[in-house]
């Protein structure tokens, strides 16, 4: 099939079904005249084809082709915009589970660092050198002990004793009045400058003075009605040895002389007479006995009595019925005397307990003295008993000297801790002197007590006190560092398991 030639141009229809499109006008130009052309006579068109004005819009390209997920990475399929979302997503979610990761490690590893540097750093303690005691140096005094019966001498404030032998319970007399005043001050107590209470002496007090008369015994004379207080008849009881005021003293108190007797030994118990036991109150009875080293116990704790020693130290006193009267031990107020008790019957013999005072190193020590059973003479029942109670106290107070037992800047041992498999320790030396009064041969107790130290420690720090320790003695020096106590380093501390 064809078209139609027109004036303008051919026009050509393709059978197909691909897109139409019409070509442009041929536009003819005329041949040159001329012998040009074919041989035969005839005339030859050219034709040329006029540029289109405007082109056509292309086709719109053709819908991509899913790329199968089965692909091979590599090849084209991988560069489709689906894939490569997802590869920036797992990006994405492989960086977050990083970062999450990385937080939980700083996390742990934090908590662990927290954890070691709150750990205890080890525990440090003072170690010295120091025994647990120490024997004062020197010779032991001689003591001249009595050819006869009994003694003992003690220096209370320095703790020391002795007595000359194992000792057996003896009838002690008048010794037993001390553990009577003792018993009536603890239960009514008196200070200085006061009387106490005020006793009215009844028949049933006459009567025992009497009765103590008629045999012999030591007696103040009263009179029914007669009014005393309380120092008055401590007075009477100490320094004449009046065994009706005993008997006085023990009713008010106890309402009774077995009641009275009672708080005796209960009294004797506590200071550890564990050789002493009384029947009565004045010690007229031989079954009343003790020995010289637990008179020394009573006689002791009456002197730590300020009235009680106030008293036994008078050389004469004055009372109501009687007037002036003087004290029965007379070696009180000469050679430095201050008391304190006499005793004698016929069973007992004479026994005495004396007293004395001195200074040593400043401070004031008292000795005292105690004897039983020892000889009399027709001109001085106690002369012989006092030579042998100022012998023991001059012996013993001549022997005390001022013991130094710390000296400043002296090395006693070491504080440190361990760590590492090994110690850390710097010396630790006393920081002050210190001496006790001290009779040689006796021994010292020492103590060590240290401070909570910790590591870092500057040294001159006090980490701790040593105490020596002698009868009522107590001297207490400080302990101290001489360089900075060590401390763990910060890597141990980290890394110790």
């Amino acid at each position: 099939m064809g078209g139609e030639p027109d004036e303008q141009g051919v026009s050509l229809t393709v059978g197909m079904e691909t897109p139409s499109f019409a070509l442009p006008p041929v536009e003819e130009t005329p041949e040159p005249s001329g012998p040009t052309g074919d041989g035969d006579g005839a005339t030859t068109v050219s034709t040329t084809l006029a540029a289109p004005p405007t082109l056509l819009p292309p086709p719109p390209p053709p819908p991509p082709v899913p790329v199968s997920p089965s692909l091979p990475e590599g090849q084209a399929g991988d560069e489709l915009p689906e894939r490569g979302a997802d590869r920036r997503q797992r990006r994405r979610r492989r960086r977050r589970r990083v970062g999450i990761g990385a937080v939980v490690v700083i996390v742990v590893v934090a908590g662990l660092v927290v954890v070691q540097l709150r750990r205890p750093l080890p525990s440090t303690g003072v170690h010295t050198t120091l025994a647990s005691s120490l024997v004062v140096p020197g010779q032991a005094p001689t003591l001249p002990w009595p050819s006869t019966g009994y003694g003992a001498v003690s220096i209370p404030s320095l703790g020391y004793k002795a007595q000359s032998g194992p000792e057996v319970p003896v009838p002690v007399a008048s010794l037993t009045k001390m553990m009577v005043a003792l018993i009536i001050l603890q239960d009514h107590p008196l200070t200085a400058g006061v009387d106490g209470p005020s006793i009215t002496i009844t028949a049933q007090d006459v009567a025992e003075d009497s009765s103590d008369v008629s045999t012999d015994q030591s007696t103040v004379p009263v009179n029914v009605g007669e009014v005393l207080t309380e120092r008055q008849l401590l007075e009477g009881l100490l320094i004449r040895s009046a065994n009706n005021m005993a008997f006085t003293l023990a009713q008010w108190d106890a309402g009774s002389l077995p009641a009275f007797v009672a708080k005796m030994n209960a009294g004797a118990s506590r200071l550890g007479m564990t050789q002493t036991h009384y029947v009565d109150v004045s010690g007229y009875n031989p079954g009343s006995v003790s020995t010289p080293a637990d008179s020394l116990k009573v006689a002791a704790q009456g002197l730590a009595d300020p009235t009680f020693a106030a008293i036994v130290a008078m050389p004469t006193v004055t009372l109501p019925v009687v007037g002036q009267v003087n004290n029965i031990v007379t070696q009180v107020g000469t050679n430095g005397i201050v008391g304190v008790k006499s005793g004698f019957t016929t069973a007992a013999g004479p026994c005495l307990v004396l007293a004395t005072n001195r200074t040593v190193g400043g401070r004031t020590v008292q000795a005292i003295a105690a004897v039983t059973n020892q000889p009399a003479t027709a001109t001085n029942t106690f002369g012989a008993a006092g030579l042998v109670d100022e012998g023991l106290m001059q012996a013993a107070l001549s022997a005390v000297a001022d013991q130094p037992v710390a000296v400043a800047g002296h090395a006693v041992g070491t504080v440190g801790a361990s760590w590492g498999g090994s110690r850390h320790d710097v010396p630790v030396e006393t920081a002050q002197a210190a001496s006790v009064l001290a009779v040689p041969g006796q021994a010292l107790t020492i103590t060590v007590t240290d401070r909570p130290v910790a590591t870092g420690t500057d040294a001159g720090t006090v980490v701790g006190h040593v105490a020596y320790t002698l009868g009522p003695q107590r001297q207490v020096a400080s302990l101290r560092p001489t360089e900075r106590v060590p401390a763990p380093s910060l890597w141990w501390r980290l890394t110790r398991t």
